[in-house]
């Protein structure tokens, strides 16, 4: 799991280690603010997460009745492959 678990709504949510794709956000901001340029991987971190976070608060029956989150694995595929397909690593 992630290093940092956020909580919305009481439900905890963590990115997943094996997925080199979405790091975890537990440097967010400090390390981007050194340079002041954020990277394609930290914007797909932000955009899942934030998926999540409109998930539950729109009561989402995918993922609303979960007792633990994890990113991206618990997300809906569509919406894993849409943003990667939006912010490509490149």
């Amino acid at each position: 799991m992630g290093c940092n678990t956020y909580r919305y709504n009481n439900i905890p949510i963590t990115f997943e280690y094996a997925h080199d794709d979405f790091p975890c956000l537990c440097t967010f901001p400090y390390n981007d603010r050194l340079d002041g340029k954020l990277t394609p991987e930290r914007v797909r971190s932000l955009a899942l997460l934030g998926a999540v976070v409109a998930m539950i608060h729109n009561q989402d029956k995918g993922i609303h009745k979960k007792s633990w989150i994890t990113i991206p694995d618990d997300l809906p595929d569509w919406i894993t492959k849409e943003i990667c397909r939006l912010i490509p690593k490149e």
